[in-house]
């Protein structure tokens, strides 16, 4: 029972995967992707002597 339980839910998901959108198309129709600031969490120091 267990066996069919994994076999059955990795079916489930692989399924899933393969239909999801990729990351391509869901940049093309994110409503502000160009209005988005871009924040580094890590600046570098020629960025933060810009700031």
């Amino acid at each position: 029972m267990t066996l069919l339980y994994l076999i059955s839910g990795s079916a489930f998901y692989w399924l899933a995967y393969r239909n999801a959108p990729v990351q391509e198309e869901l940049d093309a129709t994110h409503p502000v992707k160009q209005e988005a600031e871009i924040v580094h969490l890590f600046p570098n120091e020629t960025e933060l002597r810009a700031a």
